[in-house]
């Protein structure tokens, strides 16, 4: 899920080499992807935490100019300023477009707006070492149980339009801004298309998940869910940004650690039948691989159930590991509260 990209977690404190920019990089990058064209040729995206603010501060304007008007919240889009460091895409920065639309509709086709991308390009060109990357833009939906960061078809043909003619390190980002209000955290997703030939198993999510309920997939990806798949996740900052932020949130990070709880969170609670029905999946999937291939190489296929178990005991650990954190969590807080004044009370009720 979106959350598994894990903005939420807060952004990791980086060198300042990630803002840096290596021409070689780029020239082998672009050598490999001529030379073999993959499926997936990334598997995680890197967003500086500037960019997310600069991303978010869009989509809510957005949100609040629609309801200033007495319709709908509207949707914005967006340029993406980055590079590439092996299979990770990492976005330094974004550039807003004057572009508005509905919830079924955003696109960049206005002669106006392609002479201001025109512009923009060329003037970064004279400015940046770091090209146009990607696209973002926001699906201001009412809340529900689930993230609406996902690619309509009008997204998917967009983003392949452009994955395809521009660069193959074209990414597509996709903002929930009621959903982040909500939350109280960034929710957003990074999606890339599949080529058109290429097919993938059709029980797979674009989260990497196995799904035989077609239903509940289409109205969480799209209909299209089987056209792209999500990249994992990562906020950054610099030294110098981390070295700030610690100081103004050192005040109050006290307070946040004692009044959340994601154990107790009503999605969280909610997901976790599905997130161990996941790793039942996985474990299926390695037992089917075990049956279905016993005529064949047999290093091969001990090699392929391995790497099953091994995916199945990754979600199972992290899933493990979060609830114990969770529990641990709620056992210090109610040593610290249900005992003021009461030292017979009993720790749980």
């Amino acid at each position: 899920g979106i959350m598994s990209s894990d903005c939420g977690n807060g952004p990791r404190n980086e060198d300042h080499k990630l803002f840096g920019f290596d021409q070689a990089v780029e020239d082998d990058t672009d050598r490999r992807l001529r030379a073999s064209p993959e499926p997936r040729p990334f598997t995680s995206c890197r967003i500086a935490a500037l960019a997310t603010m600069k991303m978010m501060q869009h989509a809510l304007a957005g949100v609040e100019t629609g309801v200033k008007r007495g319709s709908k919240p509207l949707e914005i889009m967006g340029l993406l300023l980055g590079k590439v460091d092996e299979q990770c895409i990492i976005v330094t920065d974004c550039f807003a477009l004057p572009v508005e639309g509905t919830e079924s509709r955003v696109v960049a086709d206005d002669e106006t707006v392609v002479k201001h991308m025109v512009d923009l390009s060329e003037q970064l060109q004279r400015t940046r070492d770091e090209r146009f990357i990607g696209w973002y833009h926001s699906h201001p939906f009412d809340v529900e149980a689930y993230s609406h960061c996902f690619l309509s078809g009008t997204d998917v043909s967009t983003q392949w339009s452009w994955q395809s003619t521009l660069t193959p390190k074209w990414i597509a980002i996709v903002i929930d801004p009621l959903r982040s209000l909500a939350k109280q955290r960034p929710e957003l997703g990074v999606f890339q298309c599949y080529p058109p030939a290429y097919k993938p198993h059709e029980d797979l999510c674009p989260d990497g998940t196995m799904s035989t309920d077609r239903n509940a997939v289409q109205i969480r990806w799209g209909k299209l869910y089987s056209r792209y798949y999500e990249l994992r996740v990562e906020n950054f900052l610099s030294t110098t940004g981390n070295n700030v932020l610690n100081i103004l949130s050192r005040k109050h990070l006290w307070m946040k650690v004692l009044s959340s709880s994601s154990i107790m969170d009503p999605e969280n609670r909610q997901r976790l039948p599905s997130r161990i029905s996941v790793v039942n999946t996985k474990l299926d999937f390695a037992d089917d691989v075990r049956r279905g291939v016993s005529g064949s190489d047999q290093p091969s296929t001990d090699r392929k159930v391995s790497q099953e178990l091994a995916n199945a005991s990754e979600v199972a650990s992290e899933l493990a590991f979060e609830h114990c954190h969770g529990h641990c969590s709620q056992i210090m807080k109610a040593l610290l509260f249900n005992q003021v004044g009461n030292p017979r009370q009993q720790l749980f009720n």
